[in-house]
């Protein structure tokens, strides 16, 4: 088969993998966020407060679910399809995923309700300063953080697939890598958005990369070029990141060769 064929049917399949993932999780993520603003409208009076728990705990189990199944598919396809992933690497990943999360998820997780409570503060002043009773802020913040948390969901969702799908092919390539002692590739896939990242999309250009080497990404905020092992590479700034769906995919390098000399 072609094997530029072969690498957009793989990634067909993966992305609409990733897009019922994303409409699963913004689901679930829109749920939290409305959870917290009800708690945060009972507490007005008190700062408006709520918990950090619920959005940790169902971003664990997205990284979990989202981590293990991409990293078995990764592992797949390296093998062109024809070995399975033994239950030993199953039950490696998702240890690593797991102890992942236990190193990441509670800064992540913290920006990510610092900034609803900075958009719930700030409803609050607007309110304030504009001689509002409780009763009219609370429908103030229902109605402007309501519409603010749809968009909001589905960004979390996109971004946070994306991230555990990253570092879970990443860790499943380093599996495969030492297990067959052959070296690894890389290409960047760009999944479709109504509103694109062009940098990104010019990384999608259908050449792999030996995985030991970086991507040069464009930032359109300082005219450089950000070095990037990946998309959602962590020693990025969030102009690369956030919202961001892009996805490595890891070749053999018998398939770097054959796709690299297609034309």
């Amino acid at each position: 088969m072609n094997p530029r064929l072969q690498l957009r049917r793989y990634a067909n399949r993966e992305n609409r993998k990733l897009k019922a993932y994303e409409r699963k999780y913004a689901k679930v993520i829109y749920s939290i966020l409305d959870k917290q603003l009800e708690e945060a409208i009972r507490n007005i009076q008190h700062g408006a407060m709520f918990l950090d728990y619920d959005m940790y705990d169902r971003l664990s189990d997205l990284y979990r679910e989202v981590g293990v199944d991409l990293a078995n598919d990764q592992y797949d396809a390296l093998t062109s399809f024809h070995t399975k992933a033994s239950n030993f690497f199953l039950n490696q990943w998702l240890e690593f995923m797991t102890n992942y999360i236990l190193a990441n998820m509670g800064l992540r997780v913290s920006r990510i309700n610092e900034t609803t409570r900075k958009k719930i503060q700030e409803t609050i002043a607007i309110g304030n300063n504009l001689g509002m009773t409780i009763e009219k802020i609370s429908s103030f913040l229902r109605q402007r953080i309501g519409t603010f948390n749809r968009y909001r969901a589905t960004m979390i969702a996109r971004t946070e697939i994306a991230e555990a799908a990253n570092v879970a092919k990443e860790k499943s390539s380093q599996d495969w890598e030492q297990e067959t002692g052959e070296n690894v590739y890389k290409m960047w896939i760009h999944r479709y958005a109504k509103e694109p990242r062009l940098f990104h999309h010019e990384q999608d250009n259908g050449k792999a990369i030996p995985k030991s080497e970086y991507f040069l990404v464009r930032n359109p905020k300082t005219g450089l070029l950000d070095e990037m092992m990946r998309p959602h590479d962590p020693n990025v700034g969030g102009e690369q990141n956030i919202n961001c769906s892009c996805v490595a995919v890891y070749v053999s390098e018998g398939y770097a060769r054959r796709v690299n000399a297609t034309k």
